[in-house]
């Protein structure tokens, strides 16, 4: 996959979360692409040259999902760090889901919590 092909594929995921849908089928979608969003990004991170540019690039997307999913994912790669923190902050001054997924994800960045509370 070249590099637009992997934004656009991180972009379709993100667009299959669904935190409001809590039935079985609409569970099982979100647990689907959550499984998928993790397994594209670490093959970004396994067999891309551009991981940085990929990741910057899906940090600056309109999408506040995509932005979100980027960011926790550049955190745990140790990529971008910087911007990811930036764009998480970002998040947590909305009024919205967003900003407590940000809130929580900058929290665990950092290590405010102990490994019997994760």
């Amino acid at each position: 996959m070249n590099s637009d092909e992997i934004c656009f594929e991180f972009v379709r995921l993100c667009g299959m979360l669904d935190y409001e849908n809590t039935n079985s089928k609409g569970i099982r979608r979100h647990n689907k692409a959550m499984h998928g969003l993790r397994r594209l990004s670490e093959r970004i991170v396994e067999e891309n040259a551009d991981v940085k540019e990929i990741f910057l690039r899906l940090l600056e997307h309109s999408d506040p999902q995509v932005r979100l999913s980027a960011a926790t994912n550049a955190l745990r790669f140790n990529l971008c760090s910087k911007r990811a923190e930036e764009v998480l902050k970002q998040l947590t001054t909305t009024e919205s889901f967003f900003a407590f997924e940000a809130e929580m994800a900058l929290r665990v960045w950092r290590g405010e919590f102990s490994e019997n509370q994760l």
